[in-house]
């Protein structure tokens, strides 16, 4: 099966029906588990997965691979390349040892990241590889400050889809600053906000935004999830 790789997502998920068809599991079941699961080499041991069966499989899609089957290793995220790879840390290739980390946070099975741009900082901020064109989204008065503009009719970009089945809107303009991830340097980026009462600062948890993949799509993301926890990025 081809899953995506969410790290906004704390569990593993297979889409529509494909998991009775494949006979892993039950009509009436909401979720299976999994004995083996095996990304390349790496085989991850006893895992639960659970059912979406709202969600339709996209093309060859049909599931999630979320953060909870990543914990205790290192996940090397190759944008370039195209690649993934998963290493337990006594594996890790030396050349990995030396890359520019800056330190992230494990809390309610979410990676945190430290984020500041402009007025905005925060050690809250979420690592979503779900959020593939986003490369910050934060509640709109910090979006304010981040970007200069009065409000979100002032934007420049907009992007309109679904996320987990829910029709959204996010709306974009260049941050004022450079944005940077601890002490790496991610250039001057767009910053979306969205006008929804659904706010991260309204969250069941602590969060300030969501970094998706587009601030790092040239570069080469080493997450290590084992006690060291940290973000590593090696640009190009």
């Amino acid at each position: 099966m081809r899953w995506q790789l969410d790290t906004g997502a704390d569990v593993n998920m297979s889409y529509g029906d494909v998991a009775d068809r494949a006979g892993l599991s039950r009509e009436d079941s909401t979720s299976f588990p999994v004995r083996k699961l095996q990304i390349g080499t790496t085989i991850i041991s006893d895992t639960l997965t659970f059912i979406r069966r709202e969600m339709s499989s996209d093309g060859d899609v049909t599931g999630t691979l979320g953060l909870n089957s990543l914990m205790g290793r290192i996940a090397i995220i190759d944008y370039p390349a195209q690649r993934f790879c998963l290493f337990d840390e006594a594996n890790l290739p030396a050349p990995f040892w030396s890359t520019s980390y800056t330190k992230a946070i494990l809390r309610d099975r979410k990676f945190f990241i430290p984020v500041q741009v402009g007025g905005f900082r925060s050690d809250a901020v979420l690592f979503d590889t779900g959020s593939s064109e986003v490369p910050l989204n934060i509640d709109a008065p910090l979006w304010v400050s981040a970007t200069g503009r009065l409000s979100v009719e002032q934007s420049d970009k907009r992007i309109s889809g679904q996320a987990w089945g829910k029709k959204i809107t996010l709306f974009g303009a260049l941050a004022s600053d450079e944005l940077h991830m601890g002490e790496i340097s991610l250039g001057k980026q767009i910053i979306y906000t969205e006008q929804t009462d659904d706010t991260f600062a309204k969250s069941d948890y602590k969060i300030d935004g969501i970094m998706g993949n587009a601030a790092v799509w040239d570069g080469v993301v080493v997450l290590d999830l084992t006690v060291r926890t940290r973000f590593g990025l090696i640009k190009p």
